[in-house]
């Protein structure tokens, strides 16, 4: 089973830092079975940040690797895109004027590393 050390909750969110945030959100949304340890020393992480999980024994830092390569799910495409009703700026970027954005995700299985 995987292990997600990252820092603790903070005003009942599951982190306080975005990066954890990001790895405890999906794991939850592609249904990864796993245990959330909360911890302040990361001096036993990887680079001596955090978040980082132990998957197997194996040590996995960064949460862009965490998310491609833990439980054999890859996210293939994450894009974001303005509700209906939004109004979006005519600019290359497409910047948000008014309304909210909602995030797309993509996932694919694919074999475990």
């Amino acid at each position: 089973m995987i292990t997600l050390y990252s820092y603790p909750e903070l005003f009942g969110v599951a982190d306080n830092n975005g990066y954890g945030l990001k790895v405890f959100a999906f794991f939850k949304l592609t249904g990864v079975s796993f245990t959330h340890e909360h911890i302040l020393d990361a001096s036993a992480a990887p680079r001596g940040q955090l978040p980082y999980i132990v998957d197997d024994g194996r040590t996995i830092g960064d949460s862009d690797t965490i998310s491609r390569t833990s439980a054999g799910i890859e996210i293939v495409a994450w894009t974001l895109i303005a509700e209906p009703g939004a109004t979006v700026a005519g600019t290359p970027e497409g910047r948000l004027v008014s309304g909210s954005l909602v995030p797309v995700i993509q996932i694919e299985a694919s074999p475990r590393l």
